[in-house]
């Protein structure tokens, strides 16, 4: 190949830039040559913030739930919240095939609670529910097998015919719900909603204690209930409440009121039409928004409500939609491999919402690989992460697990037959974390003029002596080197200096640190540039600000 070189008869002039990192995000949408320079072409394990990069942070070991052989035991694939009204006997529940396991630093020879037989459908969903006679965790799976179950934080009592009080269809419950005072029931493949008295944990059609309300005629696309949520939105005179219940086939029945055996405090607001939910697991409340993944995108159901004022939605998926297209479908494909619809290979899909850290993790089956060494399958997961604040988006990599959920005020994860706490640390369980970041194409000398960057310095804000990484440039939407593993860079210096002196000579307890020496790579002459760098963890806190450049611009022969 020919190398471009500048025209000799055309001074090159070395001009000074900045170019702050991509703080708007991953951006799949916009032409490259119309794209803000803000904007990302590429953002793994980076989480954009206000004014910086921040390398993902990692998990630690929490427990290793079992005592014996992980090897021998299925897999878990979901986590449930125990949350009562009173301030102690918070817990979690890893939920496997085989049973419940309660999650704390101890480990336990066999599930607290031992399921009736492995669950078919993986979706067991839970509501914490209060009533004179305690706080209540809620449980049900729906797979015709096993039945429905209440903890009340010492022990686990199963609801069925033979129960006090009892219940029907114990085997056939898929979802739960709380709304006002009530429990509601959606049954296996069917299209009837069904409800509880006030306050009552079960119910028998026999005694009159567990009524009906078909949907069936109120749904033209046929399906049956995936999910049953709330929604509480701001009319203008207060909040108002509904009671949403979502089809398999992406329709939407929304009603009001509270006593839905009188006529004159119970009512349709009306049938709204949506994309398919990927599943059950898919679904979440933001504020008194729900929020779902579906097969077109991520969804805040109250953009539904147009005449009403939306005081917690959250932008949609758009910028991102061809990379959410191309993920559902590669888990449809692997769905058809292993004889599933894309609802049931659903189930490996979950959404989390990290209030504390602005933080709304979008996880999903990537791909299913067998194990050269066991021959057991390993489940790769990505995810898809929203900066609920400023409403950029990156993506997660390398972080495998099946589930997530906010307990307290923190994220737990499960992946395989591990329990861990999440945002905790710079590593993965000890283990280095490398991000990837690729910036929008930018004109360092103005559209249609060839330059090239002979200088270049990143911006590291870091606690760390050190900041291991490589960086590449390319030009003209071609990308002409590989990045390389990263080396490390020790010339870091103090980010600013009081009177332009070191005090001592020495950095202070919790002073940032950057790099402050420029550096020559490798580069082509061009008209667009971008920015390609490869981070790795160092053990500790790293944000990356942006980029100085020294720009040479002129003609070409």
């Amino acid at each position: 190949m020919r190398r471009q070189v500048m025209n000799s008869g055309a001074k090159p002039t070395a001009t000074p830039s900045t170019i702050i990192a991509p703080i708007s995000g991953l951006n799949i949408r916009d032409p490259l040559a119309n794209m803000q320079s803000r904007y990302a072409l590429v953002l793994d394990n980076f989480f954009p913030r206000a004014s910086d990069l921040q390398l993902r942070k990692g998990y630690v070991l929490y427990s290793s739930c079992y005592d014996i052989d992980h090897k021998d035991r299925p897999p878990f694939v979901r986590l449930l919240s125990y949350a009562p009204a009173t301030s102690t006997g918070n817990c979690l529940f890893a939920v496997s095939d085989e049973g419940f396991i309660k999650l704390d630093t101890n480990k336990h020879t066999t599930p607290i609670v031992k399921i009736d037989s492995p669950a078919t459908n993986g979706l067991w969903q839970s509501v914490n529910f209060s009533n004179a006679g305690g706080d209540w965790l809620w449980c049900c799976c729906g797979d015709g097998v096993n039945k429905a179950r209440v903890y009340d934080g010492t022990k686990w009592t199963i609801l069925d015919s033979a129960s006090t009080p009892a219940l029907d269809y114990s085997t056939e419950w898929v979802d739960v719900c709380s709304f006002k005072r009530r429990l509601w029931l959606a049954r296996k493949n069917s299209d009837v909603l069904y409800y509880l008295d006030v306050l009552a944990i079960a119910g028998t059609e026999k005694d009159k204690t567990l009524y009906s309300l078909p949907l069936g005629s109120l749904w033209n696309r046929g399906g049956s209930i995936i999910k049953i949520m709330n929604l509480t939105l701001d009319a203008g005179s207060g909040a108002d409440d509904y009671l949403c219940i979502f089809s398999t086939e992406g329709q939407v029945a929304v009603y009001k009121g509270s006593n839905p055996n009188n006529d004159n405090d119970w009512g349709m607001v009306g049938i709204y039409d949506i994309p398919k939910p990927l599943s059950a697991n898919c679904f979440i409340k933001y504020g008194g928004d729900i929020v779902l993944m579906t097969e077109n995108g991520l969804l805040a159901f109250s953009e539904m409500f147009q005449t009403i004022e939306i005081k917690h939605s959250i932008m949609s998926s758009a910028i991102i939609h061809n990379a959410w297209l191309e993920t559902v479908e590669r888990l449809r494909l692997i769905g058809k491999e292993k004889g599933l619809t894309l609802q049931q290979i659903g189930r490996y899909c979950s959404l989390c919402l990290y209030g504390e850290q602005n933080m709304l993790i979008c996880s999903f089956l990537h791909d299913i690989k067998t194990d050269e060494d066991t021959g057991e399958p390993r489940y790769i997961y990505i995810q898809y992460v929203l900066n609920t604040e400023s409403r950029a988006w990156c993506r997660f990599k390398d972080l495998h697990m099946s589930a997530f959920t906010n307990h307290r005020d923190s994220v737990y994860c499960v992946s395989d037959r591990y329990f861990y706490k999440f945002w905790e640390g710079y590593t993965d369980n000890k283990s280095l974390i490398t991000a990837i970041m690729k910036t929008a194409y930018f004109f360092p000398s103005g559209r249609g003029t060839n330059s090239r960057i002979t200088l270049i310095r990143p911006t590291f804000q870091t606690q760390v002596v050190n900041v291991k990484y490589s960086l590449v440039i390319d030009s003209d939407y071609k990308e002409l080197q590989r990045l390389k593993t990263p080396k490390t860079i020790t010339n870091m210096r103090p980010l600013g200096i009081w009177d332009d002196a070191l005090w001592d000579e020495a950095y202070w307890v919790g002073e940032p640190r950057v790099s402050q020496d420029w550096t020559t790579i490798s580069h082509y002459i061009g008209k667009s540039m971008s920015l390609r760098l490869k981070l790795a963890s160092r053990g500790q806190e790293v944000l990356l600000v942006g980029f100085d450049l020294i720009t040479q611009s002129g003609g070409m022969i």
